[in-house]
């Protein structure tokens, strides 16, 4: 599996990790859209909306590769 193809998948993997079972009703309402958050690793940086509730979960923003180029809205999202 190639470095491109590799990167959707683990960036997906991450944000799944986040969302635990009992609450992946599909409900954005729960997601405070006017706040991002940034999570980053060695090689990706993500910007993402925390739930209202503070629970262990986020939707996904954008994220910036290592490569410098970006998926989503990253460039929009400014994380506070």
């Amino acid at each position: 599996m190639n470095a491109r193809m590799a990167m959707p998948i683990m960036i997906g993997c991450i944000i799944a990790g986040y969302t635990p079972a009992s609450s992946a009703h599909h409900a954005a309402t729960m997601f405070d859209r006017d706040r991002a958050i940034e999570l980053s690793g060695d090689q990706v940086t993500i910007h993402a909306a925390p739930t209202r509730n503070g629970a262990p979960a986020a939707l996904f923003i954008g994220a910036r590769l290592a490569d410098g180029s970006t998926l989503g809205r990253f460039e929009e999202s400014a994380a506070n």
